[in-house]
């Protein structure tokens, strides 16, 4: 199964990903390192969950969208400062097909 992950810089390219005869797409929500495991976990979830609700509002079917949260594992940045956090606190979307 082949995935891609998409930035904010992607635009509408997870709608027309979609348009793939059966498409999928989770919504993975990420934290920076502090806090605690729980709380990043739980952080993670309402990431995915409000990416996942707005692409529902942009047409998008619910059961094409599984939201999926990482905490703290899969940093995007190395550092241990403000700018690495800054990275790490998203949410990506990958495309199944």
């Amino acid at each position: 199964m082949a995935a891609v992950v998409a930035s904010r810089d992607s635009g509408t390219s997870f709608i027309q990903a979609l348009q793939h005869p059966s498409p999928s797409v989770a919504v993975q929500g990420n934290t920076d390192e502090r806090g605690g495991s729980e709380y990043n976990l739980a952080l993670g979830r309402r990431r995915a969950q409000a990416v996942k609700t707005a692409m529902q509002l942009l047409g998008v079917k619910e059961t094409l969208v599984e939201g999926v949260s990482f905490g703290e594992e899969k940093p995007a940045a190395s550092d241990h400062d403000e700018a690495a956090w800054r990275q790490d606190r998203r949410a990506s979307i990958a495309y199944r097909r």
